[in-house]
């Protein structure tokens, strides 16, 4: 939250929220169900997340299998394809993206939290002053929890919080460590191709270009 929203005790979803919950023909059903479909989608972010962590560190290690050659021929359906060193030039962007991947899920979801937190302020003002709102939102894929010290002990809310700032920094620091390792990698042993190389090292710069400004405004050890 900015300065100025701190100020003027004003959030981005305000207006927005304020503007549904205000009309004079509300279906109060209706918002319950606006409600829970917010809910429900921001639950749905959370698993894109652990997928996309998941597949991160897959490729990572597919990369570094085929890199040492511990895997060189592959059978799918009765195909056999015998040489997979073309997939050395896929593996790292596609790390890459799993990491754009992962810093968009996680500024989107921070969007539907900030809501379902303003919609819980004006609409179920109970379920916000009792933190259970809190507890709702407190798995967020594979980055850990925000367990209120009210639903457990200090030691372990603090540990939660620990992992996920450990996770938060980690995560994009293994990616672009691995970028690194994996195209002096490939220009080291891919002398004669060295244009597949390039290739591969321009989508993955972009990607990580266009991740860097996502990455930069996850706010280590709390949401946005």
């Amino acid at each position: 939250m900015s300065t100025q929203e701190q100020t003027s005790g004003v959030s981005h979803y305000e207006p927005s929220v304020k503007s549904l919950l205000s009309s004079t023909k509300k279906d109060p059903d209706f918002i319950k169900q606006c409600f829970w479909n917010l809910k429900a989608e921001y639950d749905a972010y959370g698993k894109k997340i652990a997928l996309w962590s998941v597949l991160g560190v897959a490729f990572i290690c597919l990369f570094e299998l085929l890199n040492r050659r511990l895997v060189g021929q592959v059978s799918f359906s009765g195909i056999e394809i015998r040489r997979l060193s073309f997939l050395l030039y896929i593996m790292p962007p596609l790390v890459a993206l799993s990491g754009l991947n992962l810093a968009t899920f996680n500024v989107e979801e921070n969007i539907y939290i900030g809501v379902l937190k303003e919609f819980a302020l004006q609409e179920f003002p109970e379920l916000r002053k009792s933190e259970i709102l809190d507890l709702f939102l407190a798995q967020q894929g594979t980055f850990g929890a925000f367990i209120s010290d009210s639903f457990s002990k200090p030691l372990i809310a603090r540990s939660l919080k620990v992992n996920r700032t450990a996770q938060i920094l980690i995560i994009p620091v293994s990616f672009l460590g691995f970028e690194i390792y994996a195209y002096i990698q490939l220009f080291t042993h891919s002398a004669p191709a060295v244009f597949p190389t390039v290739i591969s090292l321009c989508f993955s710069a972009l990607t990580i270009i266009l991740a860097i400004p996502l990455v930069i405004t996850i706010r280590v050890g709390k949401p946005l």
